[in-house]
Order: C-alpha cells, then sequence, then structure tokens
C-alpha cells in the first residue's frame, strides 16, 4: 500500500511543469489539485472493466451536497505520475472517471513516481476491485515471466491457493467457464475444485453444468460424490490381493 504519511511535506511545485502551471494548483495538506484534461489512464493497467452503474452511484457521491452547501468531492486523492508535461493515473481511474461524469474540472492527486504495475495490482486485488479475469491474466503473466507462485502469492499478500487458482482460470473449458459468467459465484474456488474433476471426468462435469440451477453448495456436493466414486472405481480396479491368491515361488 501507497504510504501517504509524507503528503504533508512534500512540495507541489517540484512536480509543476511551468506550462501548466496555471492548470495545478496546490490544495489543502500539500495535495495538488491537477486539470482532469492534464490526467490519461495508464493503458497498461491490470484493470479492464468498469461497472458503468457504480461510476454513475460513484459520481452523485461526488455532487452530493453536504449540510454545509458543500459538494462532498473526491475524499482519497489519485496517485499519479509525471509523463512529459501530462500525467499518468497509478490509482484511481474510477475516481478519474467518476469525477468526468460529476463534470469536474480538477481531482486532488498527489505524484508518486515509484509505483509500479504490481503496486497497481497488489492494491487493487487488496480492495477487491480486480475482476477473477483480470487477476487469472495477471498471475499468467507472472508465471510465464519465471516467477513462481509461492512467490505471487507472498507478493499479492494472499495465500498459495488463491494463486493456484487463478492460474488454470484462464483454461477452464466452457461448460466451466460459463458457470462463472452467469455472475452467481464470488469466489472461483468450487469451480477449480470442479475444474480438477473435469481432467479425469471431463463427461460427467459436462453433464453436471448443463443443469439448471448450480449453486456453490451443489458444486461441493458434486466434486465430493465424484471423488468418492474415483476412489471407489479405482480400488475395483485394483484389488489388494490376500496372502493365499499371492504366487509362491519355489526354490
Amino acid at each position: 500500500m501507497v504510504d501517504l504519511s509524507g503528503l504533508d511535506d512534500f512540495k507541489a511545485s517540484d512536480f509543476i511543469d511551468p506550462a501548466n502551471r496555471k492548470k495545478i494548483n496546490t490544495g489543502h495538506n500539500g495535495l495538488l489539485m491537477v486539470s482532469i484534461d492534464l490526467i490519461d489512464e495508464d493503458p497498461n493497467q491490470p484493470r479492464k472493466e468498469f461497472d458503468e452503474g457504480k461510476l454513475k452511484e460513484l459520481a452523485d457521491s461526488i455532487l452530493f451536497v453536504l449540510q454545509d452547501g458543500k459538494k462532498r468531492g473526491i475524499k482519497s486523492p489519485l496517485s499519479l505520475k509525471k509523463n512529459g508535461d501530462r500525467y499518468v493515473i497509478n490509482h484511481g481511474a474510477r475516481r478519474y472517471r467518476a469525477a468526468k461524469l460529476a463534470g469536474l474540472s480538477e481531482v486532488p492527486a498527489f505524484i508518486d513516481e515509484a509505483h509500479t504495475k504490481d503496486d497497481q495490482v497488489i492494491e487493487n486485488i487488496q480492495r477487491d476491485n480486480l475482476s477473477v479475469v483480470e487477476i487469472a491474466e495477471y498471475v499468467t503473466a507472472q508465471i510465464k515471466a519465471g516467477k513462481k507462485k509461492k512467490d505471487i502469492a507472498e507478493q499479492l499478500g494472499k495465500p498459495a491457493s488463491f494463486v493456484s487458482e487463478h492460474a488454470v482460470f484462464l483454461d477452464f473449458p466452457d461448460c466451466i467457464r460459463s458457470l462463472y459468467d452467469l455472475g452467481n459465484f464470488k469466489s472461483i474456488r468450487a469451480l477449480y475444485d470442479l475444474y480438477r474433476q473435469y481432467q479425469n471426468n471431463p463427461k460427467a462435469v459436462e453433464e453436471f453444468c448443463n443443469q439448471e440451477h448450480i449453486s456453490t453448495s451443489s458444486i461441493k456436493e458434486f466434486v465430493k460424490e465424484l471423488g468418492a466414486s474415483s476412489v471407489k472405481k479405482s480400488k475395483n480396479n485394483n484389488p489388494i490381493k490376500t496372502r493365499s491368491e499371492e504366487p509362491t515361488g519355489g526354490k
């Protein structure tokens, strides 16, 4: 997470391009008030999905008039980094988009040149602001880059199972992926367990997925039954020999 403890000490003037000085003002606590027309979104940011309805709600919240007659505005500043004479968003794309919807001309911000894509992902994951697809794409890219799942989990502050589940999400067959696309599952843990069963019992899983009203509990029950059936079948195919059945070898 970004440490904001030093915001009272930094000088906004150190980050202001002379050509844009009229478009950037120093606000309370040393924060910058940056003109929206100087800000760009990061095209490589991990967040790709934005709920238009929630953006509208956020815009309405920004414009809400308080008892003192002032609008609520944006309480959490955007994190930006310089890009020539403009600024790129490290974190705060939702607030930026909502501010544009609300018709604001400037937004509160601070500069963080050390902010990385990893920081963007970590901050969004901790806030539960990334979709499963976005997390899966990030985890997959990290693995392809040579990082170990254990290291990725430590970096994200998540258990190893979190990384394992998202690492295979993009490999889900259509029958399982369609269950996620219906929007009934906040966690993919049950779908991950279903995927593991699919690898050995694709037909059974496909038939299960064609049912209506599939829930997390019904998946857990199905996986449990299918696992028990597989164990029983394995034992029947490989019966334990008794001493009388074992071949005797004479010398």
